[in-house]
């Protein structure tokens, strides 16, 4: 693997442009393919019944909750600013 590794970063030094050129290529092929026969991609997963599962539970309420705090916050700043402003009309 060691000679390998030499062979290919020596490679890659001598001709820059080509392994730049063979890089693009793979990307290229890679992402096309995923775009003709790859499926949906997906990052919702879940085990029940385990700790970690019962974790991620836990966060996902404490972020709705936060949202919600600041969004409820962010609304009585609005309001206020906004019945500050009427109080300096009259």
């Amino acid at each position: 693997m060691s000679k390998f590794l030499y062979r290919w970063g020596r490679r890659a030094a001598q001709h820059p442009w080509r392994m730049i050129g063979v890089w693009l290529i793979v990307a290229a092929t890679v992402f096309g393919l995923n775009a003709t026969i790859g499926g949906d991609l997906s990052d919702d997963f879940s085990v029940p019944g385990t700790e970690a599962q019962r974790g991620v539970d836990v966060l996902d309420q404490l972020v709705v909750l936060a949202v919600d705090r600041f969004l409820e916050r962010r609304r009585r700043s609005v309001s206020h600013r906004l019945f500050q402003a009427d109080l300096r009309r009259f």
